[in-house]
């Protein structure tokens, strides 16, 4: 070998570790003294070798050793150091800190291994721990040969030497890593574990105070969606009702839509840790659901209810028109069957029975006896036979409906009672004369009762029987008796003018 291919002088080779460096000196090699030599005297030779090969790679080789009996705990140093940066001191490190520090120190120590990796395989292998300087020599003379002299001259024997002790370097440094990456990832994936273990619990804990809020959650997010909605100035319960369903309504569809979404995500979440949060979110729909459905069913129930409430007032409005005009109606049928004063009699006595309660039947006895003469009188057997057989003819459904029209019409609540055992005693005192059992009788079903209401009946003889003027004047006679004195004596005055 010539010397001309030698970098003369010595250089510093460095090589930069993750927290460290090895530095080491390569004093320029003598290669024809040490070719000289080989047949000169062999304890110069080796004491040149050792010196200039043996050396720089046994002070390796120690770096090495005792590196990798210290990188655990300089890695764990590292990692310490970090967290009481991020922490100042102050307080203990977060499980999720600890795992992000672990996590960046791991992914720069496993960099570092990958370029220490590539850097040693790119020659073969020489086993620095048991060869002798001379044969690490002859080995690199070897690997220096195999080049043509023109690359020798770009790639001097120096050159080699230097990148053969980088590559003893890597050597030391792959090992000494590889079992500190080995180390530091298992304490991570401890620490992930806990970290997991942790993130569940909380995630549980989460959940049950979810679940202990969601009626108001629920209420919030109606809320907070009626108010995105223009204002309803001086609203009817109907139309709050109708907006309040929309609301209910259009949430649930939202939450239906969670619920797909979510779904796809319990099956495909990448972590036990973001499914088990999918399935609480699941759990948390089905109950937010289940809330709004039966917040729907009451809207909807009360919705009908007024519906049905309003229904009804307006069937019955139109009920009360309808007895009204019914009322007016008949007042306009005596008038054509009986004349002007008949209807005018039944006007008095229906106005003059509002307000009042039926009278006992002694009184109305009392009051009926001073005008039963006059009455014995105009009624001859005739007219008492033709009355009593219009009875007869008593078409108890139209009495029915009318007595019904007529209360209503008069604003009173009638009794449940036989009518026609009523109109049964009527017939027989109009054919005997004696009124006694007839005012008992009216008694006995109706005491009590609202006088219009006894009045209702009256009028719906008339419509139920083939009854003529004087049979229908007894009738408020009658019944003006069991009112007050002024009622009977003009329905009296009106039979003895007929």
């Amino acid at each position: 070998m010539s010397n001309d291919n030698e970098v003369p002088g010595s250089m510093v080779i460095v090589a930069q570790g993750p927290d460290d460096q090895y530095a080491y000196e390569v004093p320029p090699i003598d290669s024809a003294a040490v070719a000289g030599n080989m047949f000169g005297d062999l304890i110069q030779r080796e004491i040149y070798l050792q010196k200039n090969i043996y050396y720089p790679v046994r002070s390796i080789f120690e770096q090495g050793t005792k590196e990798k009996k210290e990188i655990n705990k300089k890695v764990s140093d590292q990692v310490d150091g970090l967290l009481k940066q991020i922490t100042q001191g102050k307080r203990e490190a977060t499980r999720q800190e600890r795992v992000d520090v672990m996590s960046a120190v791991l992914h720069k120590m496993e960099s570092d291994l990958e370029g220490y990796k590539k850097t040693f395989t790119k020659g073969p292998f020489i086993d620095y721990e048991k060869q002798s300087s001379l044969s690490i020599y002859e080995a690199w003379v070897k690997i220096w040969e195999k080049n043509s002299w023109e690359e020798r001259k770009k790639y001097p024997f120096q050159q080699l030497v230097r990148d053969e002790l980088e590559r003893a370097v890597a050597y030391y440094k792959q090992d000494s890593l590889s079992e500190a990456v080995k180390v530091l990832r298992q304490e991570l994936n401890k620490q992930k574990a806990l970290k997991e273990k942790e993130d569940l619990s909380q995630l549980e804990r989460d959940y049950r105070t979810r679940k202990a809020n969601l009626e108001m959650k629920v209420q919030s997010e109606l809320d907070q969606a009626g108010s995105a909605l223009p204002p309803l100035v001086s609203p009817t319960p109907e139309q709050w009702l109708e907006r309040a369903t929309r609301l209910v309504t259009q949430a649930i569809a939202d939450k239906k839509q969670l619920q797909t979404t979510n779904n796809t995500l319990i099956k495909n979440s990448p972590t036990p840790l973001e499914k088990q949060k999918a399935i609480y979110n699941g759990e948390l729909l089905v109950d937010e659901i289940a809330s709004l459905q039966a917040r729907l069913v009451k809207l909807n129930a009360e919705t009908t209810r007024r519906r049905t409430e309003a229904e009804r007032k307006a069937a019955e409005e139109q009920a009360l028109q309808d007895a009204i005009k019914f009322t007016a109606d008949f007042y306009k049928e005596v008038t054509e069957k009986f004349g002007a004063r008949t209807s005018e009699m039944a006007r008095q006595l229906a106005e003059g029975a509002r307000g009042k309660n039926i009278r006992s039947s002694a009184e109305a006895i009392k009051s009926f006896e001073k005008h039963k003469d006059a009455l014995n009188k105009k009624l001859s057997l005739k007219d008492r036979q033709a009355i009593a057989k219009a009875f007869d003819s008593l078409d108890k459904q139209m009495m029915a409906k009318s007595l019904e029209k007529f209360s209503k019409g008069f604003g009173v609540v009638g009794k449940a009672i036989d009518a026609a055992s009523l109109y049964q005693e009527f017939k027989i005192s109009t054919e005997t004369g004696d009124w006694k059992p007839f005012f008992v009788k009216i008694e006995t079903l109706a005491a009590g009762a609202a006088a219009s209401w006894l009045v209702g009946i009256a009028f719906a003889t008339a419509t139920a029987t083939p009854i003529g003027i004087l049979g229908f004047a007894l009738v408020m006679a009658v019944t003006g008796a069991m009112i007050d004195e002024d009622l009977l004596e003009k329905a009296n005055n009106l039979v003895i003018s007929i």
